[in-house]
């Protein structure tokens, strides 16, 4: 008999989140005359949406961010229910790599402008993007299957 095991890792999803909830309490984004905490950059990120003043490329990869922000939230209610299922879970998975794409995209774009502004909150937040997205993939395809004397024994 096999059992299905989940099909995310749990320690690597909360360390995930864990460090996305840190870095909105960390200096993100310096400003020159100091600068912006987490939180902030996300608020920056949210206004995008109507125009921050930058062109137009820059307003459309911050606003694009507010929704990798959202599934990173949203993740902690939608890996338990989306994981169970074979197309959800694919879906979901595409969606988290999708999101760390985007994340360190803006990082790799900034660092082609100079990058000097950007700090740890900035690194710390776009790592817990890549640990999400790894943990859709760590367990996949693992079962246990039950010997006859009731131990469990991991299989691929």
């Amino acid at each position: 008999k096999k059992i299905d095991v989940e099909n995310w890792n749990r320690p690597l999803v909360w360390t995930a989140w864990v460090l996305f909830v840190i870095s909105f309490f960390l200096p993100s984004f310096g400003t020159g005359g100091g600068w912006l905490w987490g939180w902030q950059c996300a608020w920056v990120s949210l206004t995008a949406w109507g125009g921050t003043g930058l062109d137009y490329s820059v307003n459309t990869h911050l606003a694009l961010l507010t929704l990798a922000n959202l599934l990173m939230i949203a993740s902690r209610f939608l890996l338990p229910h989306l994981s169970r299922n074979t197309h959800s879970r694919t879906w979901l998975r595409f969606f988290c790599w999708s999101a760390s794409l985007l994340v360190w995209s803006f990082i790799i774009r900034s660092f082609a402008g100079g990058g000097k502004d950007l700090e740890i909150g900035c690194y710390v937040w776009a790592i817990s993007f890549l640990l999400l997205a790894l943990a859709t993939v760590s367990n996949a395809g693992k079962r246990i299957r039950q010997s006859h004397c009731g131990s469990p024994h991991w299989s691929r």
